[in-house]
């Protein structure tokens, strides 16, 4: 399977933002903290608790988000390979990609795992990279299925997370 990639801003931006769960999911352990610690001060049911938590999450998730934006942005724009066009060849014995900068081909067992779902496939050299493969560049669902079935024969078994 062969797809020319060009990854724009949105796509890069819809790829890091699942993270922001993470975020609301800190903010309400946060949230139940605050209310455990001021309910022993005030009372269980006094409204200043629940007043005074429901602020300092709410903060902590606009700062946190704004600055998750600020830093996919950056990384964004620092990453000048991803923002040229690249060719992925995907087949059985490994994957290929091609720039205008080079090309390099790296065999499976060599790679981390992968990651499925719906918007995006992404192919996972380690923990921290990512190449990322949005629907867009499918020509329909079926190439996307072609794709993941292929990775779930390739790649470690437990290594490929997520169902498209």
């Amino acid at each position: 399977m062969e797809l020319k990639v060009k990854l724009t801003f949105d796509d890069y931006k819809k790829y890091y933002q699942r993270r922001a769960g993470r975020i609301v999911l800190v903010a309400l352990v946060i949230f139940a903290c605050l209310v455990f610690y001021y309910s022993r001060q005030y009372g269980a049911f006094d409204i200043r608790v629940y007043t005074i938590a429901a602020v300092i999450c709410i903060a902590i998730i606009l700062i946190e988000w704004a600055m998750m934006n600020s830093r996919i942005k950056k990384h964004y724009e620092n990453d000048k390979l991803i923002q040229e066009e690249q060719t992925y060849v995907l087949d059985e014995k490994g994957f290929k990609i091609s720039s205008q900068f080079g090309a390099s081909d790296v065999p499976w067992d060599k790679m981390y795992g992968a990651m499925l779902n719906k918007k995006f496939i992404s192919i996972n050299p380690s923990k921290t990279r990512a190449y990322l493969l949005p629907a867009r560049f499918f020509r329909d669902k079926s190439q996307m299925q072609e794709l993941a079935d292929l990775l779930n024969k390739v790649l470690p078994k437990g290594r490929v997370k997520g169902k498209i």
